[in-house]
């Protein structure tokens, strides 16, 4: 999906992707979460690079996608609730896998 993604797009994607044990259920709340962060990148950042990383951590799959663009508005950042249907959406697929989000932006 990444590799579509850069094709797609011309971003600069890279990657450090850890083998990761999940039910089934799991590992598709987790590749859709990636790819609508992903895609959220690529609609709206105006970024030229991308990083996913994903790793095995005690008790937990820890996912960060990084990219270089132009950050968020205040209304999808810590300060405020998610607006759009996508960050939404990775919202409700992380509290449904028993975990958090986080979002930052400088």
């Amino acid at each position: 999906m990444l590799a579509r993604v850069a094709d797609a797009s011309g971003l600069a994607i890279t990657s450090a992707l850890e083998d990761v044990t999940l039910p089934t259920d799991a590992q598709i709340h987790l590749f859709r979460i990636i790819q609508e962060a992903t895609t959220n990148v690529v609609k709206h950042a105006g970024a030229t690079r991308v990083r996913v990383t994903l790793r095995q951590v005690p008790g937990a799959v820890e996912a960060v996608i990084q990219d270089n663009g132009r950050g968020l508005p205040a209304d999808v950042t810590p300060s405020g609730a998610p607006t759009g249907f996508g960050l939404r959406s990775v919202a409700e697929r992380t509290r449904l896998l028993g975990g958090h989000h986080v979002i930052e932006s400088g």
